[in-house]
């Protein structure tokens, strides 16, 4: 049995950084937008000024999980704790390569249906009603846990549709891709992307 696991582990309340654990804050709201400022580090910063681009979000981030810097610590270690903490609870190993797939959901658009669905298949109620911390791990749990025809699912099925090449199927290829292109998630570009926009916009002024 995989652990550590709901059924015999309470969810941890601190994370572990250079050999000392820290206290968190562990509510599923604080971690929801910690994942999406993780879209704002540079994967290879190529000068100092990323560097210090990449270090100003990690403290960020720090300040949302930690309540504060970590002075002490290396902030590439805290980041790879934070990412970690991320997972959740450990899931069993995937066979194979997966290749890279498009986003179906976001936290930061798709919380609202998150949240009802959660509520209206018998889960807790984690709206602006609810005062007391909700841990993180707990709501990926029943997030991924999600089943029938609630609204997110269906949003992320039309999002993930791929594209079929059987003409028998061709009228009913049409609606979903309708479906994928009218439901998709506006494209947000990571900080590399935005880098590199940036450096094409100044090769071309002028021009």
């Amino acid at each position: 049995m995989l652990r550590p696991n709901l059924g015999m582990d309470a969810p941890p309340a601190a994370i572990e950084v250079g050999g000392a654990s820290y206290p968190i804050d562990v509510d599923y709201r604080t971690w929801a937008q910690i994942q999406e400022k993780m879209r704002e580090l540079y994967a290879k910063p190529a000068d100092t000024r990323d560097a210090l681009h990449n270090l100003k979000v990690i403290y960020d981030m720090q300040a949302m999980a930690f309540g504060g810097v970590l002075k002490d610590e290396d902030p590439y270690e805290a980041l790879a704790a934070m990412t970690r903490f991320l997972a959740g609870y450990p899931a069993p190993p995937e066979n194979g390569a997966a290749e890279p797939e498009e986003a179906v959901v976001s936290f930061g658009y798709d919380l609202n249906y998150i949240i009802i669905a959660i509520r209206n298949q018998g889960g807790p109620d984690l709206s602006y009603r609810r005062r007391e911390p909700f841990h993180w791990w707990e709501f990926l749990l029943e997030f991924q846990s999600l089943c029938g025809e609630h609204h997110i699912l269906r949003l992320m099925e039309m999002r993930g549709y791929k594209d079929e090449s059987d003409m028998d199927a061709k009228k009913a290829n049409r609606k979903a891709m309708g479906l994928k292109r009218r439901y998709a998630l506006p494209y947000e570009m990571t900080a590399d992307e935005r880098r590199m926009a940036e450096e094409f916009d100044r090769m071309t002024e002028g021009r």
